[in-house]
């Protein structure tokens, strides 16, 4: 079995979204299959913020 997959991002952090197909071994379809995904952004900071913090011993 081959499994070939892609994904993509339309804007950053929303929408996202997957697809695929199966070949067995001699190359032959067997299956594909997408779908999509709501990317949610939790928490982002800076490499300068998350250095100052160290330094001051803050999480």
């Amino acid at each position: 079995m081959i499994l070939n997959v892609d994904g993509s991002a339309y804007t950053n952090p929303r929408n996202g979204g997957f697809s695929g197909l199966v070949l067995n071994h001699d190359g032959t379809f067997q299956f594909r299959f997408y779908g999509s995904v709501d990317i949610k952004l939790i928490r982002t900071d800076t490499t300068l913020d998350l250095s100052q913090k160290a330094e001051k011993g803050m999480s």
